[in-house]
């Protein structure tokens, strides 16, 4: 394999184009160089560009000049975007984000960018295979939800490989994710919510239901509540932590935003049952005949031997079946906190209130999901505006 010549002398910085030539001969194709920096062992680092003719090649290094000059040179990356996504999670998303957030970056990353553009390189890389991906999992009838949190998840991670210049682009910036359609939200009607508790009367987590469907909480949140949480001289109970599932395991966890972390005022008839819980809870612990066996013993809600619940053994084998008896439609169980702060609404609390209820992180939240709520009041509202001039225009006749 011959040696190719020598580029021709430039001034200092300038880079370098030269023809390329193999074994002697000219190949038609030209070649520029730019020194990007040194290698760990004190060589220079070149970015080399191949280019069908000089007029190419130079305007290449031309571009190249400009984006050092303005301090944007990048030396883009031969690592493999599925290389890099495993680094960026593990050294990166995993000191950023929670747990269970971590878990679903892993899955979209292995489930979803790994068979389908994760042998494609760095340097490589374009929208138009970014674009395709997001063809090919819509084709295999995702929702446009699923597609949307892949594109979110590599617009996190190349945002930050641009950031430490492995490429010049977050190549997710110029493509156009699926637009994702709102599901309805199903919650339980006044009677329905009643019939369900009714039958949850006889269920050991009855309480943990009423916090549920009174409280609007979380159920994580319900599941990693803590009696030192629980302040039954004011009546009130403060979210300090959530227990979550991450890859099938149960973990505890900080609330999910700032106004996550909330006291709430419980009601009189909620504070009394869970009182008569914690009275209940110790008896089982007697039952147990061992005290020091009781795993939990700080939570509010736990399995019979004190062990955290697990979030698939709450639903299949309390929730569901209590759905069922109480002939209510199926419904997720996350749905019992769409159906306390759906009711809330029509009770007449407003935005703000609920969105301090719900620990939701900005009113806009509030709106956005039960702002059929606020409309039904509004129009409650002008009803009984108008109610009361027609009362008075009959008086006045």
């Amino acid at each position: 394999m011959s040696r190719e010549p020598k580029p021709k002398s430039r001034a200092n910085g300038e880079g370098s184009i030269y023809e390329e030539r193999r074994k002697g001969a000219v190949t038609g194709r030209w070649i520029a160089e730019i020194v990007v920096g040194l290698t760990p062992d004190g060589k220079k680092k070149v970015m080399r560009h191949y280019a069908p003719s000089q007029k190419k090649a130079r305007t290449w290094l031309t571009e190249q000049l400009k984006d050092r000059d303005d301090g944007i040179l990048v030396d883009p990356s031969k690592d493999t975007l599925s290389k890099w996504l495993a680094t960026w999670v593990k050294t990166i998303a995993a000191h950023s984000v929670k747990q269970s957030t971590l878990a679903h970056y892993e899955k979209i990353v292995a489930t979803y960018v790994d068979p389908y553009i994760g042998g494609v390189t760095m340097d490589k890389l374009m929208p138009f295979h970014v674009q395709t991906l997001y063809h090919e999992l819509i084709s295999r009838k995702l929702s446009g939800r699923t597609v949307r949190h892949v594109h979110n998840c590599l617009h996190r991670a190349l945002g930050v490989a641009k950031t430490i210049q492995m490429v010049k682009i977050n190549v997710t910036a110029h493509v156009e994710p699926p637009k994702v359609v709102k599901q309805q939200m199903k919650v339980l009607d006044p009677e329905q919510a009643a019939r369900f508790l009714e039958e949850a009367r006889g269920d050991r987590l009855y309480p943990l239901y009423l916090l549920a469907v009174q409280l609007g909480m979380r159920i994580g949140e319900i599941m990693g509540l803590r009696w030192e949480d629980i302040d039954f001289r004011e009546g009130t109970l403060t979210v300090n932590q959530t227990l979550i599932n991450v890859k099938g395991r149960m973990a505890f966890d900080t609330p999910k935003t700032k106004m996550s972390q909330r006291t709430l005022d419980i009601p009189a008839h909620v504070l009394s049952i869970l009182k008569k819980w914690k009275i209940e809870q110790n008896r089982e612990k007697l039952r147990l005949g061992d005290a020091e066996a009781w795993a939990h013993p700080e939570l509010v809600f736990s399995t019979q031997i004190g062990t955290p619940l697990h979030s698939s053994n709450l639903r299949t084998r309390s929730f569901n079946v209590l759905l069922e008896r109480a002939g209510c439609p199926r419904i997720r169980i996350h749905d019992l906190r769409h159906t306390a702060l759906t009711h809330m609404g029509r009770m007449g609390l407003g935005p703000k209130e609920i969105q301090e209820i719900a620990g939701h992180s900005d009113v806009s939240v509030t709106f956005g999901i039960y702002g059929h709520t606020f409309r039904e009041q509004k129009k409650a509202a002008a009803q009984k505006i108008d109610d009361f001039w027609q009362t008075a225009h009959t008086k006045a006749r």
